[in-house]
């Protein structure tokens, strides 16, 4: 299986019709059967059902962290975790490969060599989305993006992932 495949498995139009929580488990099974990387899965809370701009953004920013872990992280392990609370969802992605410094490579002059990580950044903006990236040598690294849920029985009217 080629990595490239891996990354472009899910078209916008098949996260549409089935969900976040099926697009990412369609993208997990492949990394799994390609023996590249064991992904684990879970979930915690009542699943909200977010708006299909919301889901493909997440899912790309899930398809982003795991680019770049197949290319820097040596990690044998990813962790994805999902959690929904009342008004935001938590999207947890663990690896357990090598670390780095966030400060150096955000520092870099070299574009190339943080797009990865703006990649993310970026698109967690388009969704009001917060990230934040902890990594240390040897200890692997965590991207959590919170997501806010705008809840339809308040009226709110920001542009947070619809329920």
């Amino acid at each position: 299986v080629d990595l490239n495949d891996i990354s472009k498995s899910m078209d916008a139009n098949q996260l549409i019709s089935h969900g976040l929580i099926k697009a990412l488990e369609s993208e997990i099974n492949v990394f799994n059967k390609s023996g590249i990387i064991k992904v684990e899965f879970s979930i915690e809370g009542d699943p909200q059902y977010l708006d299909a701009e919301c889901d493909l953004v997440l899912l790309r920013i899930f398809q982003e962290s795991c680019n770049n872990i197949f290319k820097h992280a040596k990690a044998s392990l990813i962790s994805l975790l999902l959690r929904y609370e009342l008004n935001q969802l938590s999207m947890l992605i663990s690896d357990n490969g090598i670390g780095f410094d966030l400060q150096k490579v955000m520092e870099q002059k070299e574009i190339r060599k943080r797009s990865g990580l703006q990649n993310i950044m970026a698109r967690a903006k388009l969704i009001n989305a917060q990230v934040d990236i902890r990594s240390s040598h040897g200890k692997g690294t965590t991207i959590e993006i919170v997501t806010p849920i705008k809840n339809n029985q308040h009226g709110t009217t920001d542009q947070s992932c619809r329920s």
